[in-house]
């Protein structure tokens, strides 16, 4: 019998233009678009962006946002959350 494992995987690690959102709360209200993409960043190459909701009104962060990453494999990661991301001492929630 005969195994090959790398050929599943194959269809997750190809490069596709797919992006997959992430769901993050818990944000400190001074936390801004650039600060949350750059923490990920560091720790995936594949973040591709993300953004804080602001109130249209007041102008003050909601509390949460949106990271878009490429890699499927690196999507799971973040979202099983095996280790958890603690941005300005807040540990963020991720779905």
């Amino acid at each position: 019998m005969i195994l090959n494992w790398g050929k599943d995987n194959a269809k997750y690690t190809k490069k596709t233009n797919k992006v997959y959102t992430l769901y993050i709360s818990n944000i400190d209200e001074n936390v801004d678009d650039d600060e949350l993409f750059d923490y990920f960043k560091e720790k995936y190459d594949s973040v591709k962006s993300a953004f804080v909701v602001y109130n249209q009104v007041t102008d003050e962060s909601r509390g949460f946002g949106f990271l878009n990453v490429l890699n499927y494999i690196d999507f799971l990661d973040i979202l099983r959350n095996n280790k958890p991301f603690y941005l300005r001492n807040r540990k963020l929630v991720i779905k």
